[in-house]
C-alpha cells in the first residue's frame, strides 16, 4: 500500500477552523517520504516500532505524527501507539524535528484532535499530547497553541468542547500565579479568560464546572489585563451561585475567596460584598460539604484580612460567629475515628507551622474526615483573626457561650468551649476574660478524654504565648508559682501522657513557645530541659511522635540559644542525638520527615552548645549526617547524568537543605575538624564536588543552604574548598548573568512550602540563594587573598558582573548588603580592582552603606569605600556631595584611619575642580555643612 501526504485529503473536518491552518501549513513547509513512511507505518503495526531516543532517523518524530492525524485507514491501535512514542519522548520530539517539520507536527496534531475521523481512542491519545506539549515543555515551542484550542470551543460537539475545555483548565492550573509574566502568556491569558466567560452558562454541567475552574485559577494572575472582564465574571457567579451542584458552588465561592484577595478586583467586589456576596458565604457556611465550608471561610479570612472592609463586616458579625462555632463542634458521630490507631486525626495541631509533621500526619485520613478536621482549624483561624481585629464586638457575642459551654456536663461541649478560648487566647480576650478560666484548663488535663485534653494543651499553649509576648506587664509575676508556671508544668506533665496524640500535643506547645516565645523562654530552661530527656526514653515511639519531640527540641534549643552551654543536661542532650543518629537508617524513604527533623534539631543544639568539650559526640553525629547526605548527593549527581530516570529518582530537597545546615554548624564547632569526614574513598567522589552540583540545584533552598555550607567551608576548612574555587565562581557568574539580563525563569514562582501552610514565593527565595551566594563568595575572596594568576580575572569578572546588583532596584536588601559585603572584601584587600569600576556603582554603594545600622560594620564599609576612591579619585566627581552627605550623617566618631583618608579626599576635589568642588559644597545640608567645618577647617 502506497502513502502520499495526500492522505490529508480524505476526510471532512470536524472542526473547519483548525484544519485550514492543518491544511496549508502540511502541504507547503514539509512533505513526508513515502518509502519512510510506509516503513514507519509498518512496524507501528507489527508493534516493532523502536523509541525516538532510539531512532536516528531526521523527523522520525513528525512521520509518528502523520500517522497519528491523517492514516485513517489505519487501526485505532497503530494510530495511538504513534501518539504514545511521541508523548513518551516528547522533548526529544521537538529536538529532532526541523522548524518545518515541527511546524507539521503542531498542525498533525491539531488536525487528529479535530477532524471526524479520530476516533474516541485516537482522539483521547492526542489529547494526552496536547496536554503533555501546554505543561510539560517549553511553551517557547507552541507558544500560541491554548489560543489555537480556544476556537474550539465553539464546537457543536459537547464531548468535544469538554475535552477542550479540560485541557485549557489544566493549562491554567499549571501556570497558576505566573500567566502574566511574558506577552505570549498575556495573549492567551485574556483570549481563553473571554472564550472560556463566553460559554459558562453552557447546557452541559460538565463545561459550566470546568469553565468556572479555568476562570478561577486565571483570575489569581492578579493582573490590569482581566480588569474588563471582571464585572461579566461577578455577575456570572451570582447566577450560579444557588446551582444544587456541590463542585459549582465549591467554585463559586473559591472564585469570591480569589477575587477578594486580589489587589486589582478587590474594589470592583467591593459593592457586592454588603449585599449579595456577603448573604451567600453566610449561607455556604450552613453547607454540609465540608469544602465548600472551607472555601467560604477562605473568603472571610480575606475579608477580615482586607482593612478597607472593617465597616462591612462588623454588621455580619452576630450571625457569622455562631456558625464559626458550629463548625468548631466535633462530630460525636467521628469519635471513633479520633481513636482508630489507623487514622492519626488530631482536633488540634500544636505544632508550629513551619514544623516537619504540619499536616502530614493526616494524609492517610479518609478525605471526608481530613476535610471535617481542616474546617474545624479553620474556624478557629478565622476566628482568631476575628478577634485580632476586633476584639470588643467578639467579646459581647463570645463570653456568654464560653462560660456556659464550659460549665456543661457534656465534654465535647467543654471542648468547644476550650477551643473557642484558644482561637482568642492571644488577644486582649485573655486578659480580660481567660485568666480566671486557668485552673479549669488545667484541671481538664488531668481526667478527661483524649481529644479534650489535646485541645486544652493547644489552648493553653497559645494563652501562655500571650503571658510570655507581655511579660513586661506581668513581670512580678512570672518568676513565682503564678499561673504561667501553673501553665508550663502542665503542659510539661502531658509528656508522659498515655495517649499518644497528647503527648503530641505537649510536645507541640513546646515547640510553639520556642518559636514564638524565644528568648522569654530562657528562665524555664531549668524546667523544661530535664522533661524533653526523658521524653526521649518513654516509650512506644511511633514516627509521628518522635518526629514533633525532634521539632519541640529543635525550637527550644533555638530559644534558649547559649543559656544551653553551662546547663548541667549539656553533655547529655548531645548524647540523646547521637544515640537517635545511631537508630535512623540511612537509605530507609519511610522515615524521611523523621530524618529532616533530626537534621532541624541536631542543628538547632550543636549552634547553641558549646560543644568543644564535647566534641567526641559530633563524631557520630557528623558520620551518620554525612552518610545520610553523600548518599542523597549520589542520587542527585545521578539523576543529573540521567534525568530521564524521573522525577522520583532525585533525593529530597528537604534533606539537603537542612543536611547542609547541620554540617555548616558542625564545621564551624570549635576544636572539632571536620574536613577528614569529607574526603572519599577511593571509589568516592569528593564530597565538595558533590555539594557544588547543588549549586545548581532548581529548589532555591538547596542552592541557599549549598552556599551557606561553602562559605563555612571558606572560613573553617578551606583547603578542602581551594580546588574546586574557580568552578563555584563560575557557577555563581552564570548565576548573576542570568539573573541580570532576564531573571531567572522559574517554573513555580509561587508554591506551597512542603513543611509550612503557607505560601512562599519563589523569586524571593531566588534572590535571597543569590544573596546567600554573594556571602558565601565574599568568604572566598577573604581567603584566597594573594593575587593568584587563575583567580585574579575571575575576581575581576565578579565584580564587574556583582555591582549593578547595588542600583537600587527591587532587590531583597540582604542581596544588595551582600554584594556591598563582597565588594568591601575585594576593596579591602585589593583597591586596585575595584577602582575602575567604581563610577559605575559609586551611587548603589552609598545607598547601602546609608542604611547600614552597625557601626563597627559602617565603619569597615567607609574604610573600603574610601581605599577604593584613593585608587580612582575623579570616580566621586559627579557625586561628591553625596560622598559627604553619606559620610557626615554618620553619627558615630570615625577612627583616625578613616577620618584621614575623607579628609585627603576632600582636599584632593578640591585641588582638581574649586569650583565644581564649591557648588557641590553648597548645596549641603546645614547639619553637614557644619560639620565639615569644624572637622576638617573647610
Amino acid at each position: 500500500m502506497q502513502f502520499s501526504h495526500r492522505a490529508v485529503r480524505l476526510a471532512l473536518p470536524y472542526y473547519s477552523g483548525t484544519l485550514q491552518f492543518a491544511h496549508t501549513m502540511s502541504l507547503h513547509d514539509w512533505i513526508p517520504e513515502p518509502t519512510i513512511l510506509h516503513e514507519v507505518a509498518e512496524k507501528l503495526r507489527n508493534n516493532t516500532a523502536l523509541a525516538i531516543k532510539d531512532h536516528n532517523k531526521v523527523d522520525y518524530p513528525v512521520y509518528l505524527a502523520h500517522v497519528l492525524a491523517y492514516l485513517v485507514d489505519e487501526q485505532d491501535d497503530v494510530r495511538a501507539f504513534a501518539g504514545r512514542l511521541i508523548i513518551n519522548d516528547l522533548i526529544l520530539a521537538i529536538r529532532q524535528s526541523s522548524l518545518a517539520a515541527g511546524t507539521y507536527l503542531k498542525a498533525a496534531v491539531l488536525h487528529a484532535l479535530h477532524h471526524s475521523s479520530s476516533t474516541p481512542h485516537t482522539r483521547a491519545t492526542t489529547l494526552e499530547l496536547l496536554g503533555t506539549i501546554l505543561i510539560g515543555v517549553d511553551e517557547k515551542y507552541w507558544p500560541d497553541c491554548p489560543q489555537q484550542l480556544c476556537s474550539a470551543l465553539e464546537s457543536d460537539h459537547v464531548d468535544f468542547t469538554e475535552s477542550i475545555l479540560d485541557l485549557l483548565k489544566r493549562w491554567a492550573r499549571h501556570f497558576q500565579y505566573r500567566l502574566d509574566s511574558n506577552s505570549s502568556r498575556q495573549q492567551s491569558l485574556v483570549l481563553v479568560f473571554a472564550n472560556t466567560l463566553s460559554i459558562i452558562d453552557h447546557n452541559s454541567s460538565t463545561i459550566r464546572v470546568n469553565s468556572l475552574a479555568t476562570l478561577t485559577y486565571l483570575i489569581s494572575n492578579d493582573t490590569y489585563l482581566l480588569l474588563p472582564y471582571i464585572d461579566n465574571f461577578i455577575t456570572a457567579l451570582l447566577r450560579h451561585h444557588a446551582n444544587s451542584d456541590t463542585s459549582l458552588k465549591n467554585l463559586v465561592a473559591q472564585a469570591f475567596a480569589s477575587l477578594l484577595s486580589s489587589k486589582r478586583y478587590l474594589e470592583m467586589l467591593l459593592p457586592y460584598v454588603a449585599t449579595r456576596v456577603g448573604e451567600i458565604m453566610l449561607s455556604y457556611l450552613k453547607e454540609d460539604s465540608p469544602v465548600i465550608v472551607l472555601q467560604s471561610m477562605r473568603f472571610w479570612l480575606n475579608l477580615v484580612q482586607s482593612t478597607a472592609v472593617d465597616f462591612r463586616l462588623i454588621s455580619f458579625l452576630p450571625r457569622l460567629i455562631p456558625l464559626l462555632l458550629r463548625a468548631m463542634t466535633f462530630d460525636r458521630t467521628k469519635l471513633w475515628l479520633y481513636d482508630s490507631p489507623e487514622h492519626p486525626q488530631k482536633s488540634f495541631d500544636c505544632t508550629p507551622d513551619d514544623s516537619t509533621t504540619n499536616d502530614a500526619d493526616y494524609c492517610n485520613l479518609p478525605q471526608d474526615a481530613l476535610n471535617r478536621w481542616c474546617v474545624r482549624k479553620s474556624a478557629a483561624d478565622l476566628l482568631d483573626c476575628l478577634a485580632q481585629n476586633h476584639c470588643t464586638d467578639i467579646s459581647k457575642i463570645t463570653i456568654d457561650t464560653l462560660t456556659d459551654k464550659l460549665a456543661s456536663d457534656d465534654w465535647l461541649q467543654r471542648e468547644l468551649a476550650t477551643l473557642l478560648a484558644g482561637a482568642m487566647a492571644c488577644t486582649d480576650f485573655a486578659r480580660e476574660h481567660l485568666l480566671i478560666f486557668v485552673p479549669t484548663f488545667i484541671a481538664q488535663l488531668e481526667h478527661a478524654p483524649a481529644l479534650l485534653k489535646e485541645t486544652t494543651c493547644w489552648t493553653l499553649t497559645r494563652l501562655s504565648r500571650w503571658y510570655l509576648a507581655n511579660s513586661a506587664v506581668f513581670s512580678e509575676h512570672l518568676e513565682q508559682n503564678d499561673n504561667f508556671l501553673a501553665i508550663l508544668h502542665a503542659i510539661l506533665g502531658r509528656f508522659h501522657d498515655r495517649h499518644l496524640k497528647v503527648r503530641q500535643a505537649a510536645y507541640g506547645a513546646v515547640a510553639d513557645l520556642g518559636l514564638y516565645a524565644k528568648q522569654n523562654l530562657v528562665p524555664y530552661t531549668d524546667i523544661i530541659v530535664p522533661q524533653l530527656i526523658r521524653a526521649f526514653d518513654d516509650p512506644p515511639r511511633t514516627t509521628n511522635t518522635i518526629v514533633v519531640l525532634y521539632d519541640a527540641l529543635h525550637y527550644f534549643a533555638e530559644a534558649a540559644g547559649p543559656t544551653l552551654r553551662s546547663h548541667q543536661h549539656a553533655t547529655e542532650l548531645l548524647l540523646i542525638l547521637s544515640t537517635e543518629w545511631s537508630l535512623t537508617p540511612v537509605d530507609d524513604t519511610s522515615t524521611r520527615d523523621g530524618v529532616v527533623a533530626l537534621l532541624r534539631a541536631t542543628s538547632a543544639v550543636v549552634n547553641a552548645l558549646d560543644t568543644a568539650t564535647i566534641a567526641e559526640s559530633h563524631v557520630l553525629v557528623c558520620a551518620r549526617a554525612i552518610d545520610i547526605i553523600r548518599e542523597c548527593l549520589l542520587r542527585y549527581q545521578a539523576w543529573k547524568q540521567d534525568p530521564a530516570t524521573g522525577v522520583r529518582a532525585q533525593p529530597d530537597e528537604w534533606l539537603l537543605t537542612y543536611g547542609f545546615a547541620l554540617l555548616s554548624s558542625l564545621s564551624s564547632v570549635a576544636g572539632f575538624d571536620i574536613a577528614p569526614r569529607f574526603t572519599g574513598g577511593d571509589d568516592e567522589p569528593d564530597f565538595v564536588s558533590l555539594v557544588y552540583l547543588c549549586l545548581t540545584h532548581q529548589t532555591p533552598p538547596v542552592r541557599q543552604a549549598a552556599y551557606g555550607l561553602l562559605g563555612d567551608l571558606a572560613i573553617h576548612a578551606f583547603p578542602l574548598l581551594k580546588p574546586h574555587l574557580p568552578a563555584i565562581v563560575k557557577v555563581f557568574l552564570r548565576q548573576l548573568d542570568a539573573h541580570l539580563e532576564h531573571g531567572e525563569q522559574r517554573d513555580d514562582p509561587v508554591v506551597h512550602h512542603r513543611y509550612t501552610s503557607h505560601l512562599y514565593n519563589r523569586e524571593e527565595d531566588s534572590i535571597r540563594a543569590l544573596a546567600n551566594a554573594c556571602w558565601a563568595v565574599s568568604e572566598v575572596v577573604v581567603q584566597h587573598s594573594e593575587d593568584d594568576i587563575t583567580f585574579r580575572p575571575l575576581v575581576l569578572r565578579l565584580l564587574a558582573k556583582a555591582t549593578p546588583l547595588l542600583a537600587p532596584q527591587n532587590f531583597l536588601d540582604q542581596l544588595r548588603l551582600n554584594v556591598a559585603d563582597l565588594v568591601r572584601r575585594v576593596a579591602l584587600i585589593h583597591p586596585e580592582y575595584a577602582a575602575p569600576l567604581l563610577p559605575e556603582f559609586v551611587r548603589g554603594w552609598l545607598d547601602v552603606i546609608s542604611k547600614m545600622v552597625n557601626a563597627t560594620e559602617k565603619g569597615s564599609m567607609f574604610l573600603a569605600f574610601f581605599s577604593t576612591v584613593l585608587q580612582n579619585p575623579t570616580a566621586i566627581d559627579k557625586c561628591l556631595r553625596l560622598v559627604c552627605q553619606t559620610f557626615l550623617a554618620w553619627g558615630h566618631p570615625p577612627t583616625l584611619e578613616i577620618d584621614t583618608m575623607f579628609e585627603k579626599i576632600l582636599q584632593d576635589a578640591q585641588c582638581r575642580d574649586p569650583a565644581s568642588w564649591q557648588l557641590q559644597i553648597s548645596l549641603l545640608d546645614t547639619v553637614s555643612r557644619r560639620r565639615l567645618s569644624e572637622r576638617y577647617d573647610l
